[in-house]
């Protein structure tokens, strides 16, 4: 998982102004700075959003359907704690770094989680 999230980060970090050109006809330099600026920050982090998929789907398979649900929670008031709290400290970057904090935010529960579900497994003994 490791080497795509790689290729994938420095992938999007290369075609960042195409990208942009695929949802908008003519940007202006002023969105292509900001632009620049979200997927700089965020697609270093798209390997959280990769382990968290793989832990959250793995607890969901094992029956538990409170932890992927906690995790949601988590990721929704990390997004709403940066977007609104943060943004009137540090502005745009508040923004940016909303997914990549929710994302961690989420991991570090549901990773512990898992594993502690593996403990209780009768082959895992």
């Amino acid at each position: 998982m490791g080497f795509q999230m790689s290729v994938m980060c420095i992938g999007i970090l290369l075609l960042r102004h195409p990208i942009v050109q695929m949802f908008l006809s003519n940007p202006s330099s002023e969105i292509y700075h900001y632009s620049d600026l979200f997927l700089t920050i965020e697609a270093p982090f798209y390997f959280l959003l990769g382990l968290l998929a793989v832990y959250r789907t793995s607890i969901q398979s094992m029956q538990n359907g409170r932890a992927p649900f906690m995790a949601c929670m988590i990721e929704l008031v990390m997004r709403i704690a940066a977007t609104v709290g943060l943004a009137r400290i540090i502005g745009f970057t508040a923004v940016c770094i909303a997914s990549p904090m929710a994302w961690f935010g989420a991991c570090v529960l549901l990773i512990p989680c898992y594993y502690q579900m593996m403990k209780k497994l009768p082959f895992a003994e």
